[in-house]
């Protein structure tokens, strides 16, 4: 039988065997717990260390659930869910079950990797049911009590049934993407030591409008900072950061860009579209404050927007859209102006002293039209010619800004990927309740 008397690994430093252990795959980490109680004791740790059930992180893109000839990220909100959501969903409900008995178990896990699916029935497997499965997440969640690293992915159509306590206090590193309730939101961010932050990255993190119930507690202050009475991309939160962050070394942000107005009458734009316009200004105008903040410390920057894949479904030869949904040749993008007034100076005024990589993408974003076809005229060339002189403008800014002998840096005018845009879903309701 090992013993600590008899068997050298027991005798190497915890962070030695944590080495060692890196090198095992996880089955094998479980077999040495098996072998007898000594050991159980000894790697216990590293078992719960790194806990991922996450299907969002794997670079592989699925089938859009309206439309079976278009391929999603694995991120995106409306990408099918296959046979590996299935069985991860199914290794969450084993975790939820072993906390459950045993919630010690959840204070040695430093990194959690979580993908938050529609937990309710697939193929003839039934989950948790949808009437109280929030409460058993956060009663989970609060079992990550050391917790330093969260990735976490709400991909649902519908929000959590009770509100959530505070989640995470002790997270450093924090990546958050999907669709939310600003509750939940508030439960990580509002929580959190900003001093201690290190790493953030909200990945088109778009969030519910709060139903009127729970806008009548709320003062009109709080509504109006984080657009709680309206749908759309995360507003509020990082103003709250601002210049509370001194230590923090990588920020990534991905936004859908505003493209055009998608609720226009024949007489002009809409009052709804000139809401959408002034919130994604102010959004902009939040990004560039809080990175102005930070840009002393980073070592790594990642900015990406681009339109919502829906949008392309609007003709854009149809004369009615033109004067008014910005796709004519003669205006700029809503995207393009938000960045140019706004995020483009504070990256190109510099300095970044710390600055190792930098990647802004989606800034020279192509209306869906071709210049090339046989009809296109003067109009189309120009706007071809003006299109590329504006990008070449952004990126050289951006260049001029870094120091490139020090830091990679990567300018690209089209999106990576597809976005998603809760206000431009038509079939979702917009505060996430069940019907």
């Amino acid at each position: 039988m090992l013993s600590p008397a008899s068997n050298a690994i027991f005798r190497l430093p915890e962070e030695l065997r944590s080495e060692v252990l890196s090198y095992c795959s996880s089955s094998t980490v479980l077999n040495l717990c098996l072998a007898s109680k000594a050991l159980h004791a000894v790697f216990i740790d590293s078992i719960y260390h790194t806990i991922d059930l996450s299907t969002h992180n794997e670079g592989k893109w699925g089938i859009h659930y309206d439309y079976i000839n278009v391929m999603l990220p694995d991120d995106h909100v409306k990408r099918t869910l296959t046979d590996r959501d299935v069985s991860v969903l199914l290794r969450q409900e084993k975790l939820i079950s072993r906390l459950k008995k045993h919630p010690e178990l959840g204070s040695k896990t430093r990194v959690l990797r979580w993908t938050l699916m529609d937990n309710t029935a697939f193929d003839g497997v039934l989950f948790v049911e949808p009437s109280h499965w929030t409460d058993v997440l956060w009663t989970t969640f609060k079992c990550f009590s050391h917790v330093i690293e969260i990735d976490l992915a709400f991909m649902t159509r519908y929000r959590e049934q009770t509100e959530p306590p505070p989640l995470f206090r002790t997270a450093t590193s924090i990546s958050l993407a999907g669709l939310m309730s600003h509750d939940v939101v508030a439960s990580i961010l509002s929580f959190i030591d900003p001093s201690r932050l290190r790493h953030l990255k909200l990945n088109n993190l778009q969030t519910f409008a709060d139903p009127p119930h729970i806008l009548n507690t709320l003062q009109p202050e709080e509504i109006q900072l984080h657009q709680r009475d309206r749908p759309g991309a995360i507003q509020g939160y990082l103003s709250t950061l601002t210049g509370r962050c001194p230590t923090l070394c990588s920020l990534h942000i991905s936004t859908t860009g505003q493209f055009l107005d998608t609720n226009i009458s024949r007489t002009g734009p809409s009052v709804l579209g000139n809401q959408e316009f002034q919130d994604g200004n102010n959004q902009y105008i939040e990004i560039a404050a809080f990175l102005e903040s930070v840009k002393g410390t980073l070592r790594e920057f990642v900015f990406e927007h681009g339109p919502d894949f829906e949008l392309f479904h609007i003709s854009p030869t149809n004369p009615t859209w033109l004067p008014y949904s910005g796709l004519s040749l003669s205006d700029p993008l809503p995207m393009d102006v938000f960045f140019d007034s706004h995020i483009l100076p504070v990256i190109s005024s510099g300095p970044w002293p710390k600055l190792q990589q930098m990647f802004v993408r989606g800034v020279g974003q192509w209306k869906p039209i071709d210049p090339w076809q046989e009809t296109s005229g003067l109009e189309e060339v120009a706007y071809l010619h003006r299109k590329i002189k504006e990008f070449h403008s952004r990126a050289e800014m951006i260049w001029n800004a870094v120091d490139r002998s020090k830091a990679e840096v990567v300018v690209e005018d089209e999106a990576s990927r597809p976005f998603y845009r809760l206000r431009a879903d038509t079939r979702r309701n917009m505060t996430g309740a069940r019907d």
